[in-house]
């Protein structure tokens, strides 16, 4: 990838020249190689299409609280709750088709209130409604 900086009187440049693509990213000007790419349509590639697109409308369907609740649980393996959501959605229907999108018992949430703590200035964080964002904890004990 190539930076481009533009000088006067060319303000503005974007598009494909030959096996060239110059394009803009968050303001951000540079130059690609042109990649082409397969346009088959074979039916394992229509159905993971299905598949994608069953979980994008599962999270526009979501509430805002539980979409605050996968992007809480989503900072702790650097995501956004949008991208943790489609991939254990579509996860799911790989491990067993026909199985429901996952559930935050099935990912191993606990239930209840927690008080967490950050290493940081931060104040704590109260998480008060189902789901929590703690992983669920067993404790075993053993007597000898």
């Amino acid at each position: 990838m190539a930076l481009i900086t533009l000088q006067f009187p060319v303000t503005d440049l974007r598009g494909r020249i030959g096996n060239l693509v110059i394009c803009r990213w968050k303001g951000v000007l540079y130059a690609r190689r042109y990649v082409s790419y397969n346009r088959s349509n074979t039916p394992a590639q229509a159905h993971r299409r299905t598949s994608f697109r069953n979980a994008v409308l599962a999270w526009q369907n979501l509430a805002s609280d539980d979409k605050q609740r996968w992007s809480q649980a989503a900072a702790h393996v650097n995501m956004s709750g949008y991208n943790l959501f489609i991939s254990r959605y579509i996860s799911g229907i790989d491990a067993a088709e026909g199985r429901d999108a996952p559930t935050h018992e099935r990912d191993g949430f606990a239930s209840g209130s927690y008080l967490l703590r950050f290493p940081s200035a931060c104040a704590p964080l109260v998480c008060r409604q189902y789901p929590p964002l703690i992983p669920s904890i067993v404790l075993s004990t053993s007597s000898a």
